[in-house]
């Protein structure tokens, strides 16, 4: 009898667990996604030269050093990516 009751004690704790751990997944997975560049509007060179005050030759020559993105053979910063490399004293 002893045995039944605590079989089916921890049948229900290990369903509580496992609902938990699904919770905290969801949780995790939303949480990453609105912390990351994803919410952030990607700029053209154009743009980006224009708000930072550098030349759009200075961006195409450290273009491998800074994070950004292709698309139609045009390039794209994140400003916050652009910001931090300028931050670091453009290494």
């Amino acid at each position: 009898m002893f045995l039944e009751t605590s079989i089916a004690e921890l049948a229900r704790e290990l369903a509580i667990v496992k609902a938990q751990q699904v919770e905290t997944l969801q949780l995790l997975r939303s949480t990453t996604i609105s912390t990351s560049t994803a919410d952030e509007r990607p700029v053209s060179t154009d743009e980006a030269a224009k708000r930072f005050g550098i030349a759009k030759q200075t961006l195409y020559q450290n273009a491998k050093k800074i994070k950004h993105t292709k698309r139609f053979g045009r390039l794209y910063f994140y400003p916050s990516d652009l910001q931090a490399y300028l931050n670091a004293g453009g290494r």
